[in-house]
């Protein structure tokens, strides 16, 4: 196979892999109640209770890992105590969310970051609403839940 091939044959993969997102996301807006799932599609950022949330695939890295990346940011300011509060988390042994705070390269704004594996099929967008409904919280509550482990309920 020659190089234009191997090229031709990624653009092809891609572009099935971007139908089968659309597709993915799409479901994600039906159950989440989002009229808008053309502009989520298009952008690939949703809004969940007030805070928006990018969400990825990384094809170069892990075709079946779904990154979210949630903006903390509108509204929290981040001075070196919580910088070194975001880093200490971080290593939390038994964290509530497995996934990492960081700050947006050029806002400077909180961002909390996790991610999870799916094939990107239609009936895994039940499980990716849920656990985005985990992930979506204020940055202090975020916080708070991410050095403790989860709540069981009966």
């Amino acid at each position: 196979m020659s190089l234009v091939d191997s090229e031709a044959l990624v653009r092809r993969l891609s572009t099935m892999h971007h139908q089968q997102f659309n597709r993915l996301l799409r479901a994600v807006c039906d159950i989440a109640a989002i009229p808008q799932w053309q502009q989520v599609c298009a952008h690939r950022t949703l809004r969940l209770r007030d805070q928006m949330v990018r969400l990825h695939f990384e094809e170069t890295a892990d075709v079946r890992r779904l990154y979210a990346y949630v903006d903390l940011g509108e509204g929290a300011s981040v001075d070196d105590r919580m910088a070194r509060q975001l880093l200490q988390l971080n290593c939390t042994p038994g964290a509530w969310i497995l996934g990492h705070f960081g700050l947006h390269g050029v806002s400077g704004r909180p961002l909390y970051v996790a991610s999870l594996r799916t094939d990107g099929e239609v009936e895994d967008a039940q499980p990716i609403v849920d656990w985005l409904g985990h992930l979506v919280h204020p940055l202090h509550e975020l916080a708070h839940r991410h050095g403790r482990p989860p709540e069981v309920r009966p």
